[in-house]
């Protein structure tokens, strides 16, 4: 590919971007779409992120349903007296905003607003980046969905703390993918964190479509793993277990927000 390809060249597609359900698989190999739907835990777990909790994973890309709806750790505290009434919110659905430089693309992610959060705006203005020590989490965010990355930085950058601090052991890591490295130099200094999907093609799909084997490329440029961190099942690109991305596509052609599809109903 040729490096000189100009930045103006950065484009955001509404019609390419999408919400997803999204899992991760482990180990490397594509699963048929029954494995996906039906294998339990075995072999895959949903991705989640929730907001206003209690727990100290609020924010943090989660693996797992440690703290699904179901489970009462995630919800005792909204009913205790004196603590008045909380509004937690569970997201399982994630909006790809897809971005083409030449003949390569690379996604915004952020919350969705679908299924139960349908009606949330604009209360998950959040975009997924990395901690310092490259767990992955929603950063609270004022720029717009689908704005070009080459915007002009804020004067201010908030930066989000790791969920264990003070215990983190730095381990070798792979270094940045060189094959995807114009994308990376673009995401330095700049407002939108990109990330990469390795295997995907988004003009392909189709409401409905799932597609797993999928390897998913920080903003740093490199590879996520899981993380199992006393009890719970992080996302980081510096250490952890290797294994794939899975997504089930529930709307293509999303907008970016504030104005998410009007007539986007529960997946």
């Amino acid at each position: 590919m040729n490096e000189t390809l100009p930045m103006s060249e950065y484009i955001f597609q509404p019609l390419l971007s999408f919400n997803a359900k999204c899992y991760w698989q482990f180990g490397e190999e594509p699963l048929s779409d029954r494995e996906l739907l039906t294998s339990r835990g075995e072999r895959v777990k949903p991705l989640w992120v929730e907001f206003n909790d209690w727990n100290g994973d609020d924010g943090w890309l989660m693996s797992g349903r440690d703290y699904s709806p179901e489970e009462i750790q995630s919800f005792v505290r909204d009913t205790l007296p004196l603590t008045g009434p909380r509004q937690r919110i569970y997201c399982e659905y994630f909006w790809f905003g897809v971005y083409r430089i030449g003949d390569l693309y690379a996604y915004e992610i952020r919350p969705a607003y679908a299924g139960i959060n349908v009606g949330r705006w604009p209360e998950l203005e959040y975009v997924l980046d990395v901690s310092r020590n490259g767990y992955l989490g929603m950063y609270p965010t004022d720029t717009p969905a689908g704005r070009s990355p080459l915007s002009t930085p804020p004067t201010v950058a908030m930066v989000m703390p790791d969920p264990l601090p003070g215990i983190y052991v730095c381990l070798p890591t792979d270094p940045p993918a060189d094959s995807r490295g114009l994308l990376f130099r673009y995401r330095k200094g700049k407002v939108t964190p990109l990330w990469t999907l390795g295997g995907l093609e988004p003009d392909t799909l189709k409401e409905g479509d799932i597609r797993t084997g999928l390897e998913l490329y920080g903003p740093t440029g490199r590879i996520v793993r899981r993380l199992i961190e006393q009890g719970r099942a992080y996302l980081n690109d510096r250490t952890g277990h290797r294994g794939r991305l899975a997504i089930q596509v529930v709307h293509k052609g999303v907008p970016p927000h504030p104005h998410p599809r009007a007539n986007a109903a529960d997946a």
